[in-house]
């Protein structure tokens, strides 16, 4: 019962903004696979002693297909990414009366981007400007964040912005 509650518990109302911003970069062409993933249950692109190489997407740019984010990293991986347009993810509104904080996935189904109207993909393609909305699931925990394309070199490197954790539930082993 105490693992059951402590798993509520550390779900309920987080929120996490990221200051920074990150630059992920193809392992195909410029680093290698720590560099082309980014966690946000962590918020780190590389602690691996941190993440144990469970990340929550992975930037792939090649010459031979158009760059992408992927969602599902490892092999338990059940997630999403949807594309919710050009915009930056702070300009989101919703009506939710409560706020932002106090339920983040309820303030996002009444808000401007709600994803229930679109389809939840494993693949997105980068696009600049764009916000993103990765829902991440698998044994280890559920993640859901929010992050703009801030700037995107073809083929080469992407830098996220505006990374928001809306909501983290860590599994207790």
């Amino acid at each position: 019962m105490k693992k059951i509650l402590g798993l509520l518990l550390i779900g309920l109302s987080f929120i996490s903004m990221a200051n920074d911003e990150v630059t992920l970069e193809s392992r195909y062409t410029i680093g290698d696979y720590t560099t082309a993933t980014y966690s946000f249950m962590h918020l780190t692109r590389d602690n691996v002693n941190l993440t144990k190489n469970n990340w929550e997407i992975l930037f792939e740019a090649r010459r031979d297909f158009n760059d992408y984010f992927s969602v599902n990293t490892v092999v338990d991986d059940n997630s999403f990414i949807y594309d919710l347009g050009k915009r930056s993810c702070k300009s989101i509104k919703s009506t939710y009366s409560r706020g932002r904080n106090r339920r983040p996935l309820v303030w996002l189904a009444y808000s401007d981007a709600d994803p229930s109207d679109l389809t939840p993909k494993k693949r997105v393609e980068v696009k600049t400007g764009h916000c993103y909305l990765a829902y991440n699931n698998d044994e280890d925990g559920r993640v859901v964040s929010l992050f703009n394309v801030k700037d995107h070199k073809e083929n080469e490197a992407v830098t996220i912005n505006e990374i928001e954790v809306l909501n983290r539930l860590k599994a207790i082993y």
